[in-house]
């Protein structure tokens, strides 16, 4: 896994249906910043080389299911300023987030 692995991975699951935000997200520059582990979760800004793109909606989530998980998680983003997104990894009722594999991840019905 490298750096920015699981924040690529939440995001790309929350913007599936904004497909310009999406595009953008995959093309441009980014740097997670001022990132916070906890252990339910995770906490972090995602800053862009450029403004995002303008979108409807201001807030993104995805609820899902895991392998290592009884109840499963969420990831839910914002918009935060011109040029960030802030994004939250977070279990439902588990007390330790799992260790990242993109695989033990599937949508919640």
């Amino acid at each position: 896994m490298t750096k920015g692995d699981e924040e690529r991975f939440a995001l790309r699951q929350m913007l599936r249906d904004e497909p310009a935000l999406l595009a953008f997200v995959s093309s441009a520059r980014w740097v997670s910043i001022e990132r916070e582990d906890t252990v339910v979760g995770f906490l972090t800004t995602i800053r862009f080389d450029r403004p995002l793109p303008p979108t409807e909606l201001g807030a993104w989530d995805w609820n899902f299911e895991h392998t290592s998980l009884s109840h499963g998680g969420s990831f839910t983003c914002f918009r935060d300023g011109e040029d960030a997104l802030f994004v939250e990894g977070v279990v439902f009722a588990d007390r330790e987030w799992p260790p990242f594999d993109p695989e033990a991840f599937e949508a919640l019905d």
